[in-house]
């Protein structure tokens, strides 16, 4: 399986959230941290897989 590498903006389309409330949730250990993609750390990602767990799950609380 070939895993998407998103940048923030895809992210946080995806999510509908803002980027406050997307790094606040990463402080708190909610959202996963990105992944660097080289030695300076000005280009980060998040993985399609990751960002589609979170869709589950917040679909999964809304039904609950």
């Amino acid at each position: 399986m070939v895993r998407k590498a998103l940048r923030l903006p895809a992210v946080l389309d995806a999510l509908a959230c803002s980027k406050a409330t997307w790094y606040a949730g990463i402080k708190k250990g909610v959202y996963p941290k990105g992944k660097k993609l080289n030695p300076d750390g000005n280009i980060v990602v998040w993985f399609d897989d990751e960002i589609a767990a979170i869709q589950a799950a917040a679909l999964q609380t809304e039904a609950a």
